[in-house]
């Protein structure tokens, strides 16, 4: 379709080498990032192996439904990994309330879609549960971006010889869904022990990281601190000659450069261990097709072309008519009790401006603050 073409294009420009690659998808929310860039990374690796990393745990289960109904991929490609069952079992049980109601409505109701933390079919065999979306058939476009086609998988890549020998038989079945499972979908802290090497759990998780690419979904939601452990993960990615995508419109410079940085040293390891290619491209992949580019860079060629690409997009955008307007709210003081005070001041403003009249004479509007913290949410709807 028209509103896939901009990352149908970064597929060939992306296309397999011998050349580490570094993406970021620049794409805006709504232009179809979910499905292109897993297909750009498959492009730049010529596998469809990967760990996608989110900062949330719903945003990871949420991500495995997407993977499944809007990319092409089949139940028995992807795990998710979230560390909480808590947390699963309530978005499946949103999520079958969400089909009943498509039900109720004369529609048609997906089956159950089986990712689970464990029991995963072995690979190469059908799970019990398929999902099957009656209504959405991927185009051949997003089938031949991942590897596949009608009536064969996707080129997911095998573990080496000697990795498949050593986990062969064991028993730990979640180690054995993170390591043999082309895809999983996970909160970043299920991978961050790869980064430390201190004791031996880490062991499984350094060998998905050795042999699966890497793909960061909103890197600027972190905290400075995740940031630091997250350039230990793409320098690795680096070092072990995979590749690496981040997926984020808002990604600030200074986070890009640390991260381009990181894997640009960690290819130079890899280039110095094993004679590959010690050449990096950086991909700047826009829906803005005249933004995109691929081209080979170093550290110091590298920040001056992302402020390039920031800029243009961003005078493009001027362009366009505002679908949204900012206001920033100043609290008095510098306290959770002030800030509160500015929000339901500012709710109350949204009101007076937005609000409709019912026919039994109410005011109503609608309306969210978001609070990034459980605390923080509890404590404002305590002044209530």
């Amino acid at each position: 379709s028209d509103e896939d073409d901009w990352f149908e294009r970064a597929i060939r420009d992306a296309e397999a080498s011998d050349h580490g690659f570094f993406g970021i998808v620049l794409a805006r929310t709504g232009s179809g990032k979910t499905r292109g860039a897993p297909a750009i990374l498959q492009a730049a690796a010529g596998r469809c192996r990967f760990f996608l990393g989110l900062g949330l745990r719903t945003l990871a289960l949420q991500s495995g439904d997407e993977y499944v109904e809007e990319v092409g991929f089949q139940p028995w490609h992807l795990q998710t990994l979230i560390g909480d069952r808590t947390a699963r079992m309530l978005h499946e049980l949103a999520r079958e309330q969400r089909e009943e109601a498509v039900a109720d409505r004369g529609g048609s109701s997906a089956a159950e879609q089986d990712v689970l933390d464990e029991g995963l079919p072995a690979w190469g065999q059908r799970a019990s549960r398929s999902f099957e979306d009656p209504d959405y058939v991927p185009s051949e476009a997003e089938l031949g971006a991942l590897g596949g086609g009608p009536g064969h998988e996707p080129n997911t890549g095998e573990l080496p010889e000697r990795i498949a020998r050593a986990v062969e038989g064991g028993t730990d079945r979640r180690a054995q869904a993170l390591l043999r499972t082309p895809v999983i979908a996970a909160t970043l802290d299920q991978l961050m022990s790869a980064a430390d090497g201190r004791g031996g759990s880490h062991l499984y998780r350094m060998l998905r990281l050795a042999t699966s690419d890497l793909l960061l979904d909103e890197i600027d939601s972190y905290e400075p601190e995740d940031v630091a452990a997250i350039t230990r993960l793409v320098y690795l990615a680096g070092v072990f000659g995979r590749q690496v995508v981040i997926a984020s419109a808002t990604i600030p410079p200074a986070i890009a450069r640390s991260l381009f940085t990181a894997f640009y040293q960690g290819r130079q390891a890899y280039a110095q261990l094993t004679g590959g290619s010690s050449t990096c491209l950086a991909g700047w992949v826009s829906d803005q097709q005249a933004m995109t580019r691929v081209e080979a860079h170093t550290p110091a060629t590298f920040q001056e072309q992302h402020e390039a690409r920031i800029q243009g997009i961003v005078a493009a955008l001027d362009q366009e008519p505002p679908r949204r307007r900012l206001e920033v709210i100043h609290p008095a003081e510098r306290s959770e009790a002030a800030a509160f005070e500015a929000m339901t001041r500012a709710a109350w403003d949204l009101h007076t401006r937005h609000a409709f009249t019912t026919s039994a004479g109410l005011r109503l509007s609608a309306g969210v603050v978001r609070l990034a913290q459980i605390r923080s949410c509890r404590a404002y709807t305590g002044i209530f």
